[in-house]
């Protein structure tokens, strides 16, 4: 006889899941600090939240110091019991190895941070994803011409011109 159990099969499905969370995975953790925190504090502050980061369990693997930047829009944040709106922030990373049941404190801990404008959390991968900037190789679209997809133009060479030839050149170029 057979007897289906639809509890076991979701119990061993959340079993699978958990084993899968349960796997250490590269997170990137992106911030905005607030603008009036002081110029020489702003490395302290980004090493403290590195050390927030670490608390949580969590390996850094690279960083970027805190720069300051405008941003798109501006937000609004409570701060000493006043709203207050900003422009400009500070922004820096952290790309970390973590295990994904560390992510919830991490997020309550940055939550609860005064000197954190915004954060955003994401899975990412070990490499650099860092795109470099293409060399300009020139306006896109624009057709060349016959004469220069066929080979090189023939050259011509440049004789001297005496000064009347010039004189007599420009006097036909220029309106009065």
């Amino acid at each position: 006889m057979l007897v289906w159990k639809p509890y076991m099969a979701n119990t061993e499905k959340e079993n699978m899941e958990d084993e899968k969370e349960s796997n250490p995975r590269i997170y990137e953790l992106g911030f905005l600090l607030v603008p009036t925190i002081d110029e020489n504090a702003v490395s302290g502050e980004a090493s403290r939240i590195k050390g927030v980061v670490e608390s949580c369990g969590a390996l850094l693997i690279s960083d970027e110091n805190p720069k300051s930047i405008t941003l798109a829009y501006s937000i609004d944040k409570r701060v000493s019991g006043k709203r207050k709106s900003f422009t400009n922030a500070y922004f820096a990373w952290i790309k970390f190895h973590a295990d994904p049941s560390h992510i919830a404190t991490l997020k309550k801990n940055m939550e609860g941070d005064q000197s954190v404008l915004r954060f955003l959390i994401i899975k990412t991968v070990k490499e650099s994803t860092l795109i470099q900037k293409r060399p300009f190789m020139g306006i896109r679209g624009k057709k060349k011409e016959a004469t220069e997809t066929k080979g090189e133009k023939p050259k011509v060479e440049a004789i001297p011109a005496s000064e009347a030839e010039l004189d007599k050149t420009i006097e036909e170029l220029v309106i009065y």
